[in-house]
């Protein structure tokens, strides 16, 4: 791409161009933001508009695209993590790499950890270490699985600038649908920007809507957690950069019954109370 600023020719990875230094946006928001990938996701759209109307449900899946507009950015963790996060104003959610780097966590051995560098090399070409994941999420409750049983909801206003959309889980969507080979390129039409992403979600979902679907069900449409990550679904946000705790909004805990977390968290959930969060819990 070009810098609007010098004219001079900016790297796909950049944030800043590298000749006057002038803002050019987040790598992963220009990447989904495309003409290519607009078009294509704007012909999958008119794709499930012809089916749903053909269905008879075309009033339900605008309906399911409206209600998305509302949705946020959902990021689950440990409760620990989210504790530490949250009572001290200089502790960050910090990506999977900058994680490892920093000798706070270790890859797991597992299928998922190992292939992560590779699939993140198509997606994030040269800044995939500064990408947290998320879900997207229209009752603040997100994957969790391995991820952590705590909720937390983002601040639109601290994560819609620097956030993408995509289609599913991106390993899966990479590793076992697609079969993308090394240094090779994401189809266009999955991935959108903060502000279509509804356009998304209709495209994904419409076999998911019938005329019998009420709204109360849109939530376990759009976020529906599995036993194993094969069996997730959900949409997936990408954001650029740590998130500090002033960007949490609300906090949403699979409460357990007893043991040490439950202590943890009946102390922990007045904390967030008193620094203005909203907090739920879900059993």
């Amino acid at each position: 791409m070009k810098c609007n600023s010098c004219g001079g020719e900016v790297a796909e990875h950049e944030i800043r161009c590298h000749i006057c230094m002038s803002d050019i946006g987040f790598p992963n928001v220009r990447a989904a933001n495309t003409p290519e990938e607009k078009g294509e996701l704007d012909r999958r759209l008119a794709d499930a508009m012809t089916s749903a109307k053909a269905r008879g449900c075309e009033s339900i899946l605008h309906s399911f695209g409206a209600s998305v507009l509302s949705s946020a950015v959902v990021v689950s963790r440990a409760l620990g993590l989210v504790k530490n996060i949250v009572e001290s104003e200089n502790q960050l959610i910090t990506s999977f790499y900058r994680q490892v780097d920093g000798g706070s966590r270790l890859p797991e051995d597992n299928r998922f950890d190992r292939a992560r560098p590779s699939v993140d090399g198509v997606l994030f070409p040269y800044y995939g270490d500064q990408i947290i994941f998320g879900a997207l999420s229209l009752d603040g409750v997100g994957v969790g699985g391995s991820y952590g049983a705590c909720h937390l909801t983002l601040r639109e206003s601290a994560v819609a600038n620097r956030s993408s959309l995509f289609e599913e889980n991106s390993l899966l969507f990479c590793t076992m649908k697609h079969r993308i080979i090394l240094g090779g390129r994401i189809p266009p039409g999955y991935r959108a920007t903060w502000n279509v992403r509804d356009r998304l979600a209709m495209a994904k979902h419409q076999p998911d809507l019938d005329a019998t679907v009420t709204p109360d069900k849109f939530p376990g449409i759009l976020v529906r957690q599995g036993a194993k990550p094969e069996n997730e679904v959900f949409i997936e946000v990408h954001i650029y950069g740590r998130i500090h705790r002033d960007a949490i909004e609300a906090v949403v805990f699979r409460k357990p019954t007893k043991g040490p977390d439950l202590a943890i968290w009946n102390s922990f959930k007045k904390a967030l109370v008193k620094r203005g969060v909203r907090v739920a819990e879900v059993p």
